[in-house]
């Protein structure tokens, strides 16, 4: 297990990569699926190696087949091989993005969430076209509103992520919950400011085609 301290906050960060033998499912020829999982703080998301193997040559301590069978040898070089793929996952994503979760790390792994983008940059991109239509259609008051948020969030992501963007995979539970406490008693905000920038938030991250649904739920937990 790896252990890393967020400089800004001082929080450890605790991330993991285990591999395991499905034994509950074995096939006809009696094997059984070989699988992975990853665990960040806690959150674990499960992986296939697309791999069986004999249960009977798995070592559980070590993760990984016994002997120098040609069975062994292969499942044991693909367990390396994906373990060595999941670390460069981990510190790409961690670096480049700011805020980490296993899930984003599985789906980097099965090729998935390529059409993600930036929290910030669909903000932005958000705020452009509402300035287009004030006067129109919007308000500039609603406009000025919608830039502070956006400057809030901003200033968040530099506070405790020391970066200029996450991905929109990043909006978990925990995420909302430290910007709500950062909104609150970094930035001692007003309730009522509060409630506006969430809202804001809400607005921009649920209609996004990049957010899971399962995952657009985080915005409205009833935190007023």
């Amino acid at each position: 297990m790896k252990t890393s301290v967020n400089q800004t906050t001082g929080q450890r960060s605790t991330y993991s990569v285990i591999f395991y033998m499905k034994k509950a499912v074995r096939k006809k020829n009696g094997l059984c699926p070989v699988m992975g999982r990853i665990t960040i703080d806690g959150d674990s998301h499960a992986f296939s190696l697309h791999l069986d193997a004999d249960p009977n040559l798995w070592d559980a301590s070590a993760n990984r087949m016994e002997g120098k069978s040609r069975q062994s040898l292969t499942v044991n070089r693909a367990i390396e091989k994906y373990r060595e793929k999941i670390d460069g996952f981990y510190h790409d994503i961690r670096y480049s993005q700011g805020y980490l979760t296993a899930e984003a790390i599985k789906n980097a792994l099965e090729g998935k969430g390529k059409r993600e983008t930036g929290l910030i940059k669909l903000y932005r991109e958000h705020n452009e076209e509402f300035l287009l239509r004030v006067g129109v259609d919007k308000a500039k008051a609603t406009y000025l509103t919608y830039r502070r948020s956006y400057n809030c969030l901003s200033d968040f992501l530099q506070y405790k992520f020391k970066t200029d963007d996450v991905m929109l995979q990043s909006l978990t539970f925990s995420f909302i919950e430290d910007y709500d406490f950062y909104l609150r008693h970094t930035r001692n905000l007003a309730n009522n400011t509060i409630f506006d920038i969430m809202i804001h938030l809400t607005h921009i991250a649920s209609f996004s085609s990049y957010l899971p649904e399962n995952q657009k739920s985080v915005f409205f937990q009833d935190r007023f």
